[in-house]
């Protein structure tokens, strides 16, 4: 009897796995190990490279930034930035005339509640003789309605000496906070703290 039929033989009056074709397939798996890894080994590389594909496709979807959660439509200006000779620069911003006009003529369309300009400006807190780390940018308080953000404490504030701080700064309404702005350090009193809702 030659090895084929021996193995052939032996595979398939084999009662040890059930016999038949369930034996057969051992006896060819067990010839052919690397195959087997290599098969297994190239599923598995395809499911990883599938599931990156999905998560990074995923991530990539365009997502309204967390501080304008609450506003249903978003203006901006026209882009003027761009590149030059490998500088960034950024976009103009429209002028306080501009911003009043446009606020003006958004507000009395038909079913808009409010028209809220959002203008940026450096303001960086100084907490125990240090600038605090993190986002360096404040904004005016009527575009706190904009974002998912509540006053945990205190009130807003009511005159430009006073601000609202997050409360991540560990700061109680009425304290003295100073602040680095464009203009140099300037002191403020805490009319409240905002948190996230």
């Amino acid at each position: 009897m030659t090895r084929e039929a021996q193995r052939v033989g032996g595979a398939t009056g084999s009662r040890k796995l059930g016999g038949g074709s369930l034996a057969l397939a051992w006896d060819l798996a067990r010839g052919r190990w690397g195959s087997l890894i290599g098969t297994l080994l190239a599923l598995g590389l395809a499911v990883g490279i599938l599931s990156m594909t999905g998560l990074v496709f995923a991530s990539a979807q365009p997502q309204v930034p967390g501080r304008y959660a609450r506003a249903a439509v978003l203006v901006k200006a026209p882009s003027t930035g761009g590149e030059v000779n490998g500088l960034f620069y950024p976009d103009k911003p429209w002028s306080p005339e501009q911003v009043r006009s446009l606020s003006e003529r958004l507000g009395r369309i038909p079913g808009v509640a409010a028209a809220v300009p959002d203008r940026t400006f450096y303001a960086q807190a100084i907490i125990g003789g240090k600038p605090v780390a993190g986002d360096a940018q404040g904004y005016l308080w009527p575009s706190a309605a904009l974002a998912p953000y509540r006053l945990a404490a205190g009130r807003p504030p009511a005159g430009p000496g006073e601000v609202v701080v997050s409360r991540a700064l560990g700061l109680a309404p009425g304290r003295q906070v100073t602040v680095l702005t464009a203009a140099g350090p300037a002191s403020y009193s805490v009319s409240g703290t905002i948190g996230p809702t």
